[in-house]
């Protein structure tokens, strides 16, 4: 792995520098996309202000949450979610940006929804993620992804495991293989972390 693209974080929580770091990373993976701006002028009416513009923006995120001894440490995973859309939003500048955090794997071996923002600038509702979390109903493998929400092109998806990691079904590895710049993987130790583009692995 290319180390320009992974930072490592000394602790349980980003601090300054990471989130600095961490803002340079996203600028790596963010892409073109047509979005509407009302600053831009208007191309049918002259004098008018509203029209269609590209710009380098994340469309959506998606958190896909091991259950593991990270969900035991909300100030952490909390941390990480919030670091990461902070980050994305200062990129998307005005445009609003939906959050999604999944858990896996359930007993069916499918994602769980766990907790969408309800607002802009909300990365995710404590209390309802919490709630999910006592509420999940693990499979006895919690180290593969067998099931991925759709994405889009400008989709980000970000990946918190434990140390062990996880990985992605052989199915979904051949689905998503050029999706991999659009993934961050955060690892979390037991007093560590590294955070780095790409789809996690087994460690």
């Amino acid at each position: 792995m290319n180390q320009t693209n992974a930072i490592l974080v000394p602790g349980l929580e980003l601090d300054n520098q990471s989130l600095s770091s961490l803002d340079r990373l996203l600028g790596k993976m963010v892409k073109v996309m047509c979005v509407y701006s009302v600053d831009a002028p208007s191309r049918r009416i002259e004098g008018q202000f509203g029209s269609e513009v590209m710009e380098e923006q994340f469309s959506d995120m998606m958190v896909y949450l091991q259950y593991s001894s990270v969900t035991d440490k909300p100030e952490t995973y909390e941390s990480i979610i919030r670091g990461i859309y902070k980050g994305c939003c200062k990129i998307n500048r005005h445009h609003r940006m939906v959050n999604r955090i999944y858990l896996f794997n359930s007993s069916d071996e499918q994602i769980q929804l766990a907790c969408r923002n309800q607002v802009p600038g909300q990365a995710l509702i404590s209390e309802k993620l919490s709630q999910a979390i006592k509420e999940f109903q693990p499979s006895e493998n919690v180290h593969t992804i067998s099931h991925l929400n759709r994405i889009q092109e400008n989709t980000l998806m970000v990946f918190i495991t434990d140390s062990e990691g996880c990985e992605l079904s052989e199915e979904l590895k051949k689905r998503y293989r050029r999706a991999t710049r659009q993934a961050i993987w955060v690892k979390v130790g037991e007093d560590s972390m590294e955070i780095r583009i790409g789809f996690p692995e087994i460690a």
